[in-house]
């Protein structure tokens, strides 16, 4: 099936702009139908969308994970006596 620029731009919910920006440079594939030297209408193929977008997609990241605290060594204070020599 082929659609139209505006139809295009509401499927992905973009400005018809947007879309008119990557036909023109080439990164979204279409057919332009009309007279020699004439702009014509502008017709894009299903497909080439699903390639486009395809293309467009980013690998989404891996959740990322609480890194793992070090087991710290039990700390042994030989100094310290609680509850010796403090004022009550």
């Amino acid at each position: 099936m082929f659609r139209t620029v505006k139809q295009v731009a509401e499927h992905l919910r973009v400005s018809q702009a947007l879309v008119y920006g990557w036909v023109e440079s080439g990164s979204l594939p279409c057919l332009r139908l009309g007279g020699e030297g004439r702009r014509g209408t502008i017709r894009i193929d299903d497909t080439d969308l699903d390639s486009f977008l395809d293309s467009r997609r980013t690998k989404s990241q891996q959740p990322a994970t609480k890194p793992v605290a070090a087991k710290r060594p039990k700390t042994e204070f030989k100094h310290l006596r609680v509850g010796s020599g403090l004022p009550s």
